[in-house]
């Protein structure tokens, strides 16, 4: 019996660490938890996992919040602000000199990434962007317009994803 409890109360353990949010957030805002999270899939690959946290679990666009990825595949740095640039054009930024501006922002920041690397984004209350891989602070940009428009390739309305969207906003 007392195997059984011990085992039973490390499974409750590491089921509640799993929903505590990286200890980098707590930077930037009381009590994050988890919005929603969802993945990712491309044809028959599992690219990411993305888990969406905000303080107390309760998003709101203007406030901060931060997009976990956890990554279940290899991808260059470069594949990952084609696909941001691409995303962005697609809902409608059509400016190239700011699509060229945002890129060259992006790859000076993001890494290649290899199976079980996480790369966090965190919207801070002065309307930021901060990133994070596996915790380390790499870079960050501080303009408003890179900021709404990086994070509605996951959370606008017009996102190519939209089941991934309700998930991370805890409606799907």
């Amino acid at each position: 019996m007392k195997g059984f409890l011990r085992a039973w109360l490390l499974i409750l353990f590491l089921a509640a660490d799993a929903l505590s949010a990286p200890a980098h957030l707590y930077r930037y805002m009381d009590n994050p938890q988890p919005v929603g999270s969802g993945q990712l899939s491309f044809l028959v690959w599992n690219v990411y996992t993305a888990t969406l946290y905000a303080p107390g679990g309760n998003w709101r666009p203007d406030g901060p919040f931060a997009l976990h990825l956890v990554y279940h595949m290899e991808l260059k740095g470069a594949d990952i602000t084609s696909r941001s640039i691409e995303e962005m054009r697609r809902q409608g930024l059509d400016d190239p000199e700011t699509l060229r501006r945002f890129g060259a922002l992006m790859e000076a920041i993001f890494p290649d990434v290899v199976k079980g690397m996480t790369l966090t984004g965190v919207r801070d209350t002065a309307g930021g962007t901060l990133f994070y891989r596996d915790g380390v602070f790499i870079g960050g940009v501080r303009e408003q317009e890179f900021t709404d428009r990086f994070f509605a390739i996951w959370l606008s309305p017009e996102t190519s994803e939209p089941k991934l969207r309700a998930r991370l906003l805890g409606r799907g």
